[in-house]
């Protein structure tokens, strides 16, 4: 063996031990990197990936539903207070609504009683205890009506975010856009 053979059996360990290291050092940055974030977290981000599912549950659709009915029901009776307790706080801060201008800045409706009959909802889970609906349906004035006359139905979209830690909702109008 002569001096350039021992020279570059030399230089190929000393290529392949600054490989192994790379790779050891890789290997430790992407454990550190999996132990820091906690169970919740990596669940929470595969949650993110899901796409919204059609809602099968009859109990969560009437449920959806029934948050719906109670902002008509205050939105109708001219309730400020609770209405605005009902906001979905992005919709608040991106719409500039404070207490004092929520009604003027929604859809007005006539007093009565009003109702709103579900047609077609999505659900997407945002996180543990988080799920988002978006629905499709129609604001029905529940009114008394003769034989042959046929109800008022006025098409609307919502989106209803269900907290189930903290036992909550919040509502939000919506453009409908998911299910056009």
């Amino acid at each position: 063996m002569n001096n350039t053979d021992v020279y570059l059996s030399k230089r190929k360990l000393l290529l392949i031990c600054f490989c192994f290291f790379i790779l050891i050092g890789f290997l430790i940055f992407v454990a550190i990197k999996d132990l820091g974030m906690t169970s919740s977290q990596k669940r929470d981000d595969a949650v993110e990936k899901e796409k919204p599912q059609l809602v099968n549950s009859a109990s969560k659709f009437y449920t959806v539903s029934g948050c719906i009915d109670k902002y008509l029901l205050y939105l109708a009776n001219g309730d400020t207070e609770k209405v605005y307790t009902l906001l979905n706080p992005t919709y608040i801060g991106e719409k500039g609504i404070t207490s004092s201008n929520v009604l003027e800045l929604l859809p007005k409706f006539p007093s009565g009683e009003y109702t709103f009959n579900s047609r077609k909802m999505y659900s997407e889970v945002v996180s543990n205890t988080v799920t988002k609906y978006y629905v499709f349906g129609y604001i029905v004035k529940q009114e008394f009506l003769e034989a042959n006359e046929v109800p008022v139905q006025e098409p609307a979209y919502f989106i209803v975010t269900l907290d189930s830690s903290l036992l909550s909702f919040s509502i939000m109008p919506y453009d409908g856009a998911i299910f056009k």
